[in-house]
């Protein structure tokens, strides 16, 4: 029976992304995004997000259009994919109001939204073509056929 706290069994812990490094309110500030889009990227987990370092993305006038881009990472394969920016339109960024302020408020929403995805190669299947197997080919030793020689019986 569960007391009805928080559940913190069936929640997964956050664990900071690989190369993530603090800051302290002032590197953007609200002011500061007037007149810019923020995008909003997903990556795994596992990577580091220098695999987007020098990945050129052609973006296409209309924001909903998908796109694919190759990437190259350090053992994976990757594309980055446009995602529907309807699916992180609720997604709320905080900024700090003021440069070097500790107090927060919310950013503008993102204007489009990424996901890296990895690919990975499936080997296509060949065509195999079924055919009778030949006596040899069955695993069992050739069978030679014997011709029964008739004898005939002579009446007395």
């Amino acid at each position: 029976m569960s007391d009805g706290g928080s559940g913190s069994d069936s929640e997964e812990e956050f664990v900071l992304p690989p190369g993530f490094e603090s800051v302290t309110g002032g590197s953007i500030t609200k002011s500061c995004l007037e007149n810019k889009e923020l995008w909003f990227f997903r990556i795994p987990k596992n990577e580091d997000a220098s695999v987007l370092h020098g990945v050129t993305i052609k973006l296409p006038k209309d924001k909903r259009a998908t796109i694919e881009v190759p990437v190259q990472g350090a053992t994976k394969q990757f594309k980055l994919t446009s995602s529907d920016t309807h699916l992180y339109s609720q997604v709320i960024n905080l900024v700090p109001d003021k440069k070097n302020s500790q107090n927060f408020v919310p950013g503008k929403p993102f204007a489009r939204s990424f996901s890296l995805v990895e690919t990975v190669e499936v080997p296509k299947k060949r065509d195999v073509v079924a055919t009778e197997p030949s006596p040899a080919m069955d695993g069992s030793p050739a069978k030679k056929k014997s011709k029964k020689s008739k004898k005939h019986r002579t009446a007395e």
